[in-house]
Order: C-alpha cells, then sequence, then structure tokens
C-alpha cells in the first residue's frame, strides 16, 4: 500500500529532504584558538577589504583526537597578537569576543583555512 502524498509522514518527510538539499559550506580563516586538552576552540574570521574579521569561536565536531590533530597544525603558526581587525569587541554578546576573554586566546598567523557546514532549516 503506497503512502497518502498529504499524509502527516509524507509532509515530514519531505521537509527532511529539504534540510539536507539545504545544506552549504562556508570557509573560514583560523585565526586562533583557545587553549583546553589541547584545544577548546578556533576563532575564525573571513576577509573583507583586506582586513580579517572575526565571526566566531567554533566548538562543534572536535573529537578529542581532532582536537589533537588540529591542534598539532595550529602549533606552529602561533604568534603574538590578535590577527583580527574589529577585536575586541566592545558588546558582549552569545558570540562576542571580549578584551578580557582575548587574553585567554592563542593567536595564529591566518594560514589555515576550515570549512563549516551550515545547514538552512526551511518551515
Amino acid at each position: 500500500m503506497k503512502g497518502n502524498v498529504n499524509s502527516d509522514r509524507h509532509r515530514q518527510t519531505q521537509r527532511r529532504v529539504v534540510e539536507i538539499q539545504g545544506q552549504q559550506s562556508q570557509e573560514f580563516v583560523i585565526g586562533g584558538y583557545t587553549p583546553g586538552n589541547p584545544l577548546d576552540a578556533v576563532i575564525v574570521g573571513y576577509y573583507d577589504d583586506q582586513k580579517l574579521i572575526y565571526a566566531a569561536k567554533v566548538r562543534n565536531g572536535f573529537v578529542p583526537r581532532l582536537r589533537r590533530e588540529v591542534w598539532q597544525k595550529l602549533k606552529p603558526l602561533e604568534m603574538a597578537s590578535c590577527p583580527f581587525a574589529n577585536l575586541p569587541e566592545k558588546k558582549r554578546t552569545q558570540f562576542s569576543l571580549t578584551r578580557e576573554e582575548m587574553k585567554n586566546c592563542i593567536w595564529l598567523k591566518p594560514q589555515l583555512v576550515a570549512a563549516d557546514r551550515v545547514y538552512r532549516m526551511d518551515a
């Protein structure tokens, strides 16, 4: 017996397919990280008019083995100064990086690129 196209289950299945097809990838430049076993998050940004602009701290997707592998690639790129033109941020938000938080950051020469998948959720 075939399902009814107008059934609730069919609409749920259609919605899941749309979400998967809406997948996009965005590339970001890695400009730093926050330490923690051996790293907690990477700090990423993008170039705008030759300036590296802070975008976010990324923590998701780092299992312990991957944290060690990424940290080994980042370690040789360490430098003393922050490469982001728009830091520190003045206003505290969920994604901001304030002057106080920057004290814990390890800054990197912006030479590595990370791809982050963005899922568009259509209702």
